[in-house]
């Protein structure tokens, strides 16, 4: 067994270290209050439990939990299984992301929220709904996204799921119709598939939500699923109407605040405090007091929609701030942070509730301490990282629509945006956006899989089987050749319409120095291999496609074998200015460089694209970060290094190398140096990188991949300063 644990351990070793100290601070919760904190909100769940009136503020789900929970397991047993619960939707969220293509550190990071956030700690010890809540769409997404693409049992699976959500928290009628759009989208050209898969959530959303509105019928009279919408709307908007610039009925009118405009109430007064005007409210014209206030938000929304609509934007904007803290006009942040003191809300008597249930509030300071300084001292998610979360999904779902990865992230993210956004429009508060810890953010690690794409493998070490064969057919192809002391190695794949122009363009001569360029044709579907050869250049034919790194390293060996002295490379699409060679191929030549680089930096970038502009100064202050050393182009295919250097730096990357082969020539000590060149425009054919921000995700992997492997080297300078080309060491 022991054997069986240490490779799985290893592999999953981050996620068994979060899920440690998740389980440590659930540990430390049950430990220091007894048998659970209870909210403002929280008896009225215990109470309703026995009638299970669907009259009240909030929907019966939760209470109908209860009914079952509390006289087996008490309410310790209550918050216990809470905080199981939130263990195990750590670990679903784990096996989706994984299950997408995620590397195992993404899939952990997009569980660290939901084990340690302190926020999420505090709804788990709460008797609360949320977090059966967060169970219901949690399972809903896993249902829709388990399969490559949704299909219909797990459609109708996620609806009634979501459905049942809408019973425990009535925000989640907020999910129902985006999720099922989102179904569409992912359906993609197999429409007819999507409508009927759509269609089956919808009506697995619609069971539960029946069979609750009958209920409701049964209990009041009338047909409904939530009761709380009319003065949760009503309050958004008395925090913010003008009523001077309304024109309303007199049944209405006792609804306007009494408050001039700046100095309003917080809209949780206006929702809830008995002194708020719809408490006083009496129905009027046949209406109920839920029908007057959703006339009067009604009015206030259509005839002010820029002062309401500014009004959500500044609080949906709130959940962005790196550290929570409320304004004035916020839900207060200490309802959702440990206490050193077991929590009372007034009018609330923790004492005399749990009298009933022959329980005693208890709490272990010490250990309340400990906790309260965790959450307020880092222990909660920056809002910048779920951001950052929506903004890698959003980028995947579009720029890689067709990955498996990025179908799913859509479907993780729709829901977690309803969600936090609609609640939004009610009112802000933070225990409103912990939904988008277990939603958005998982959203965005797969958003940023689909973005990495598969993983690529390392190249085995020269010379693999695909390198023999390519040496062999050059050998039949062009004997052995002795060549030059310089030699420009070019890689191409499909450049049939370029390279002829590109290797007219580059000199066979650098201060009377003989240069020969060798092409390596990558697997290419086209007549490159023959244009090539065509036009006085040694071909090297892999039969299988590889990637740039691999043709390049090939390259590289083959010219040093041939009696290189000096490796250039450059492009086969002539974007690099061949009058800029003899720049980077001197300082070689000369011997006062090992490695020579053109930078579009230090000279001309045409035709650039804005991301790419800014993503070279980007990643030149991340390398010379990581390698501590100036560089201001990491990604300049024009580049000359002597012949040894090419030979004895390390490349594993098929694609993306120039990075790492700049990350290994500056670990090594070899002298680098970088001089002004031109990134011309285009001519011909299309890019084989992808679309820029799939290129930069991918490039910055590499990058970061690189330094990971080389963080333990040391660097090491050769052991003498080459002679200059043609001097002989004496």
């Amino acid at each position: 067994m022991t054997r069986t644990l240490r490779p799985l351990l290893r592999r999953h070793r981050l996620l068994a270290l979060l899920v440690a100290a998740g389980v440590v601070l659930r540990v430390l919760c049950l430990l220091a209050w007894t048998p659970a904190m209870l909210f403002i909100d929280s008896w009225q769940y215990v109470v309703n439990r026995i009638e299970l009136d669907p009259s009240m503020q909030d929907p019966i789900g939760y209470s109908m939990a209860l009914k079952v929970l509390v006289p087996t397991v008490g309410l310790q047993g209550v918050v216990v299984l809470q905080h199981l619960a939130g263990l195990a939707t750590a670990l679903a969220v784990y096996a989706v992301v994984l299950r997408r293509g995620g590397r195992p550190w993404l899939a952990a990071l997009a569980t660290a929220p939901l084990l340690l956030d302190g926020y999420q700690l505090v709804l788990e010890q709460y008797v609360m709904s949320d977090v059966l809540f967060e169970l219901l769409l949690v399972g809903a997404a896993v249902a829709l996204s388990w399969r490559r693409r949704p299909g219909v049992v797990g459609a109708a699976v996620a609806g009634v799921l979501v459905g049942c959500s809408v019973v425990v928290r009535s925000v989640g009628e907020l999910v129902v119709v985006p999720l099922a759009i989102a179904v569409l989208l992912v359906a993609g050209r197999a429409w007819r598939r999507g409508f009927v898969t759509a269609l089956a959530l919808v009506v697995g959303a619609a069971l539960p939500l029946g069979v609750y509105a009958s209920y409701t019928h049964a209990k009041t009279g009338h047909y409904a699923v939530a009761s709380s919408g009319a003065q949760s709307l009503y309050a958004r908007v008395a925090h913010v109407v003008d009523c001077d610039r309304l024109e309303l009925p007199a049944s209405e009118r006792p609804l306007c605040p009494r408050e001039p405009a700046g100095s309003r109430h917080p809209i949780d007064w206006y929702a809830n405090n008995p002194a708020s005007p719809w408490k006083s409210l009496q129905p009027a014209d046949g209406k109920t007091v839920q029908q007057l206030m959703r006339d009067f938000s009604k009015r206030a929304i259509r005839d002010q929609p820029r002062a309401v609509a500014a009004d959500y934007l500044h609080d949906a904007t709130k959940a962005l701030r790196w550290t929570r803290w409320a304004t004035r006009a916020d839900v207060p942040t200490y309802y959702w942070e440990f206490q050193t003191h077991y929590p009372v809300w007034a009018p609330q008597d923790p004492v005399a509730q749990l009298a009933t249930l022959d329980e005693h509030p208890r709490v272990y300071p010490r250990v309340a301490r400990v906790l309260r300084a965790y959450e307020l001292n880092g222990g909660t998610t920056p809002g910048p990282v779920v951001g950052l979360a929506a903004v890698l999904a959003l980028a995947g779902a579009v720029l890689r629509r067709r990955s498996t990865a990025a179908r799913t992230a859509l479907l993780w993210l729709v829901p977690g945006l309803a969600v936090t956004l609609g609640a939004d429009v009610f009112e802000f508060s933070w225990r409103y956006q912990v939904p988008a810890l277990l939603l958005v953010v998982p959203a965005g690690a797969m958003g940023l899989a689909a973005l990495l794409g598969p993983r690529a493998p390392r190249l085995a070490p020269f010379p693999d089987d695909v390198d023999d064969a390519a040496l062999r057919a050059f050998a039949l192809r062009h004997g052995e050749p002795r060549l030059g002391p310089v030699v420009v190695v070019i890689a191409a794949y499909d450049e049939e319409g370029s390279i002829a122009s590109t290797l007219d363009g580059l000199p066979r001569h650098l201060d009377g120095t003989r240069v020969d360029v060798v092409v390596v044709v990558d697997g290419a579907t086209d007549g490159t291999a023959a244009a090539a050869e065509g036009h006085d250049a040694y071909v090297v034919d892999v039969p299988v496609n590889r990637g740039q790194g691999a043709a390049l390293r090939l390259g590289y060996r083959l010219a040093a074998a041939h009696g290189a002295q000096v490796v250039a490379t450059t492009d086969a699409d002539g974007q690099y200015d061949p009058g800029d060679l003899a720049a980077v191929v001197g300082p070689v030549l000369r011997g006062e460089a090992d490695f020579v680089s053109g930078s579009r930096a230090l000279g001309r970038n045409e035709g650039a694209t804005a991301v790419r502009r800014l993503g070279t100064p980007f990643f030149a202050r991340l390398v010379s970060l990581l390698a501590r050393h100036r560089v201001t182009d990491t990604s300049f295919g024009l580049r000359a290094m002597r012949a040894e250097v090419a030979t004895a730096v390390q490349l594993t990357q098929p694609q993306y190398q120039s990075s790492e082969l700049l990350l290994e020539v500056l670990r090594r000590g070899y002298r680098a140096q970088e001089v002004p060149a031109t990134m011309r425009a285009r001519g011909s054919g299309s890019s084989k990188k992808g679309r820029d921000a799939v290129y930069a995700t991918r490039y910055l992997r590499v990058v970061l991949g690189t330094w990971w492997r080389l963080r333990g080297a040391r660097a090491s300078r050769p052991a003498a300063v080459p002679p200059p080309v043609g001097v002989e060491n004496t």
